[in-house]
């Protein structure tokens, strides 16, 4: 990849989505085998971690129903799989 408009995008996941840093800056990330452009990933920030604590605090306190998978999200595993999942919460 030459860094054109075909060049990859890596984005923070927070709060369920994928979000740029906070203050839109980006590094270019190379591939480690011939040292070619692999991609741009988002430089984060101290705004950026604060962002991800909040979210995950926020998350936490999440109640049991609001963190169960929806019928629409489709199928992820089996239910014995969810019940181990809904332990763990």
């Amino acid at each position: 990849m030459d860094g054109g408009t075909d060049s990859k995008s890596l984005k923070h996941f927070i709060a369920g989505q994928w979000v740029d840093a906070a203050a839109g800056a980006m590094f270019e990330v190379f591939n480690p085998l011939d040292d070619s452009h692999y991609a741009f990933a988002a430089k984060g920030t101290t705004e950026d971690i604060f962002n991800a604590v909040a979210a995950a605090k926020a998350a936490l306190h999440l109640t049991k129903k609001q963190r169960q998978p929806s019928a629409s999200a489709g199928s992820c595993g089996s239910q014995r799989s969810w019940k181990r999942v809904r332990k763990i919460w």
